[in-house]
């Protein structure tokens, strides 16, 4: 799933993860340079995900739960992640990969770092 994310405004976040179970969702690509939490226009997206190996990010205003198992590929331009969503007896294996080195309000300079994140993509894709 390629989405903007979601907004920390209402239940977002958690509708975000009710459509990643509803729907089977096991890759969700993210573009999105900065995240944050207020509704000024320099914030794309809420933080909805876990950072760090293990962390447990209770979503608010539901039953969901999204655990940062590892990270697969870290650089400061690209991530990796591997990430279980549970809510009540469902749980879901997904994996976030995000390009951090998108720029703000723009599109990369050379269109190698953009191949390069394809590259990144298809070959995760392969492996699993």
């Amino acid at each position: 799933m390629a989405t903007e994310g979601p907004s920390a405004r209402g239940d977002e976040i958690a509708s975000f993860w009710n459509i990643v179970l509803a729907h089977n969702v096991g890759f969700i690509v993210n573009l999105c340079r900065k995240c944050g939490n207020s509704n000024s226009w320099k914030d794309e997206s809420a933080q909805y995900w876990p950072v760090v190996d293990d962390e447990v990010m209770e979503i608010k205003g539901s039953d969901i739960e999204v655990r940062h198992a590892r990270h697969m590929y870290d650089t400061p331009k690209y991530h990796i992640r591997d990430l279980e969503v549970t809510k009540g007896t469902k749980s879901a294996r997904v994996f976030h990969v995000h390009f951090a080195g998108w720029p703000d309000c723009g599109v990369p300079e050379q269109a190698g770092a953009l191949k390069a994140f394809e590259h990144l993509i298809t070959n995760t894709m392969e492996t699993l």
